[in-house]
């Protein structure tokens, strides 16, 4: 059965479509992107949905698309070299190359958990965080990988380690874990700012959840969540305090690189500190999206990468001063709301 447009009689007007014109929107991939992994200025690697993984040799001039081998959502990538590195994901997926991404091969887990954040401490020893507690590691570059804890009820969402013998996890209910000696221990550490009960029926809601930890040195971290959370520390995660932030949204990434701080969100959440993350603003029209941003990379002090959903990459090559966006939807575009994206 055809369907029959009444214009006449519904009083509508007739559209030349010949003069209406397409937006021109610069996709080098569609799936929703959530990692970043960089190593020198000129190679880049993008992690995201359905084994996606995209690459740049030429600091993000051009990008090429990888075989990951692998239909699962990709979390996170690391790579302690141009050649080898990492990419994590759902069901216990971990991939592997050892050139530059020619080729990834499927490394064995030991879990079908979902896998959030990868981290290197060395060329072979690095370690997987992940939901129900899952904490994996290796000193074998991945050709085992053990388990650290027993399950728990509760996701591990980020890890860093600010040199070989100190990191940091965070998750669920504002959880931080540390530890001092490269990973043999890890002990507790708590922000009473954003657990302030002992109850968890009466913590805030929605709980706090921490997504990202981020240290310059052993002693200065951050970490950013659910609920517009920041928090930070000057004294290695022994005393946490939440400071305000100009925004609601839910923050995914925090970076600081010398007296330079970047934040990233829901909804094209974009902060930035210019005194090394002790306060915080909002540059409006910054990055032109109101698309989940979910990571931010710098790999030198110019050249900046931030990716997020419906294929989302944006570009800075002035250190963050200015964002372009190479691949997704901008909301500067004359079409914007014409068209139903």
């Amino acid at each position: 059965m055809g369907i029959t447009f009444l214009l006449a009689e519904t009083g509508c007007k007739k559209i030349d479509r010949s003069k209406f014109k397409m937006p021109q929107i610069k996709m080098i991939v569609s799936e929703n992107l959530g990692g970043i992994a960089t190593f020198h200025p000129d190679h880049m690697w993008i992690f995201g949905s359905f084994g996606t993984i995209v690459h740049s040799k030429d600091g993000g001039k051009h990008w090429k698309r990888q075989e990951s081998g692998t239909e699962m959502l990709l979390c996170d990538g690391f790579f302690v070299d141009e050649k080898r590195g990492w990419a994590v994901g759902i069901a216990g997926t971990i991939l592997h190359t050892g050139d530059g991404g020619e080729t990834w091969i499927l490394q064995q887990s030991g879990t079908k958990k979902n896998l959030f954040r990868v981290f290197f401490t060395a060329s072979q020893e690095g370690w997987v965080v992940g939901d129900y507690g899952t904490v994996l590691h290796t000193v074998d570059e991945g050709t085992t990988w053990t388990e650290v804890f027993p399950p728990v009820d509760k996701s591990y969402n980020g890890i860093f380690f600010a040199d070989p013998l100190n990191g940091w996890i965070v998750g669920e209910f504002g959880a931080i874990l540390h530890t001092g000696d490269g990973g043999k221990n890890w002990d507790t550490q708590t922000c009473e700012d954003i657990i302030p009960m002992i109850k968890e029926d009466e913590w805030e809601r929605p709980t706090p959840s921490l997504y990202d930890v981020y240290f310059t040195d052993k002693m200065q971290g951050w970490c950013v969540g659910v609920n517009e959370v920041v928090i930070i520390t000057k004294d290695g995660g022994e005393h946490w305090r939440r400071i305000k932030v100009p925004t609601g949204e839910i923050l995914y990434k925090v970076m600081i690189r010398e007296d330079k701080g970047w934040i990233v969100g829901a909804r094209g959440t974009y902060l930035v500190s210019t005194n090394g993350g002790k306060t915080w603003g909002v540059i409006d029209d910054a990055i032109k999206t109101k698309f989940l941003l979910h990571e931010i990379e710098f790999s030198n002090p110019s050249l900046g990468v931030i990716v997020g959903s419906q294929g989302t990459i944006v570009i800075s090559r002035d250190g963050g001063s200015s964002w372009s966006i190479i691949s997704g939807i901008s909301y500067d575009m004359p079409e914007f709301g014409i068209i139903d994206f």
